[in-house]
């Protein structure tokens, strides 16, 4: 009996992924898979759901999808995918917790630092954004965009020296925004 339920559920979540609707496939399909793989491969799903539905600015739908990810398999990505979600809802409070939760889950996540120093500069919390960037940057030395954002901090603290050597740095790393600035801060 139980077998056959799967294969309905499995069943079920399968025609929802042939009508697009990825979170409602998830539902019905995470019982019916009883391996540990499977619901990390129903999470990741979940997760690029919610992503696709980032770039549609469909952030409570996105919300969702990552707030299932999180249920299926909590992980440092999931919890900073969908702190970046609430980041963009201007839910600065809520997304710092999850960029604490996934630092607690992974401490050696460079994005989730980066983000955090991201929610930081937007709470206009400047020392605590330069210093989550450090640490972004300690962990993951070729970050482009850390180098970039916290270049762009010294520079509103008239820190000059710093912010042109980290936008060197960027620059050097890819980050092409990094001349722009250069050009105006670096003369």
């Amino acid at each position: 009996m139980k077998t056959t339920l799967s294969k309905i559920l499995l069943s079920l979540g399968l025609c929802f992924i042939l009508n697009a609707d990825l979170t409602a496939a998830i539902i019905k399909t995470r019982n019916s898979l009883p391996l540990q793989a499977s619901h990390q491969n129903l999470a990741e799903l979940a997760c690029k759901n919610g992503e696709k539905h980032m770039q549609l600015k469909n952030y409570a739908m996105a919300y969702k999808s990552f707030s299932e990810a999180i249920k299926l398999k909590p992980t440092s990505k999931y919890y900073c995918r969908r702190g970046a979600c609430l980041m963009l809802q201007k839910k600065l409070d809520e997304a710092s917790k999850d960029f604490d939760k996934a630092i607690a889950l992974d401490k050696n996540y460079a994005e989730a630092y980066f983000l955090k120093g991201t929610a930081f500069q937007f709470s206009s919390e400047t020392t605590k954004a330069i210093s989550a960037y450090s640490q972004a940057i300690a962990i993951q030395n070729n970050y482009a965009d850390a180098y970039l954002m916290r270049g762009l901090l010294y520079a509103t603290l008239k820190s000059k020296a710093l912010a042109c050597n980290d936008l060197h740095i960027a620059l050097t790393l890819g980050a092409t925004m990094a001349q722009q600035h250069i050009s105006e801060i670096c003369k």
